[in-house]
């Protein structure tokens, strides 16, 4: 469909713009979909966000790792950041909700103390990740195990966003109550809304966070004021 050729040309404007960037702001561009270029031109006057915190701390953690490659202090960029503030914290959120114990035998410290220790040839070769853990695998699993590409646990959010949930989101974040708020411009929040419309830009994963981040306000911000309002 239009909106899916739209959707990758996209992709790699997005990806052709970040390659500029430097290795730091390229991990905040690469996992934050709010990054400081996104969110500047988003921001109302005065709002009360510093859009660069997060790159601040990147550029920190970046200097301060004593890896030799590029490949191995991202790869501690991912330990220290990515994997127990992001991916750590969803799997224990939904395990837990199906009271189930999780282990994760691969972030085991001793493997990755090995790791760490390796080439980062090892690693990355080309455009294909894990080479080592293929290449010790390849006598226990068939080979389309071992050339089957990563599947994350994605949702469609930008055609939901373009189809069901248009019409919510538009009342969402258009709504006197969200800009109310002082953090985001509503002209330039009408800009992206009406560019995911159009297929000219993929917004989607930006729309889904901002959308969350105003009914998270509402369900525990709003609702805990009127609480006390009512208690009062």
């Amino acid at each position: 469909g239009r909106s899916r050729v739209a959707e990758a040309m996209a992709a790699v404007r997005q990806r052709a713009r970040r390659i500029q960037l430097g290795p730091a702001a390229r991990y905040v561009a690469e996992f934050g979909n709010l990054h400081p270029a996104a969110l500047e031109p988003l921001l109302a006057r005065g709002a009360p966000l510093d859009v660069h915190r997060a790159e601040r701390l990147f550029e920190r953690i970046w200097a301060e790792s004593s890896a030799r490659s590029n490949v191995d202090r991202l790869l501690d960029l991912d330990s220290r950041t990515y994997l127990p503030d992001d991916i750590f914290v969803k799997v224990d959120i939904a395990a837990m909700a199906c009271s189930l114990e999780v282990r994760s035998p691969m972030v085991d410290h001793h493997v990755l103390e090995y790791a760490a220790s390796l080439s980062g040839a090892l690693k990355l070769f080309g455009f294909r990740g894990k080479r080592v853990l293929r290449l010790a695998a390849r006598e226990l699993l068939p080979a389309s195990i071992l050339r089957r590409r990563k599947k994350g646990f994605t949702i469609p959010q930008s055609r939901w966003l373009r189809g069901d949930l248009r019409s919510m989101a538009h009342d969402t974040l258009l709504s006197p109550r969200c800009i109310g708020r002082g953090y985001f411009d509503g002209a330039a929040l009408r800009r992206m809304l009406d560019e995911h419309d159009r297929g000219s830009h993929d917004h989607g994963l930006r729309l889904w966070n901002l959308l969350w981040l105003e009914l998270w306000h509402r369900r525990f911000i709003d609702a805990s004021s009127e609480r006390a309002v009512a208690a009062a």
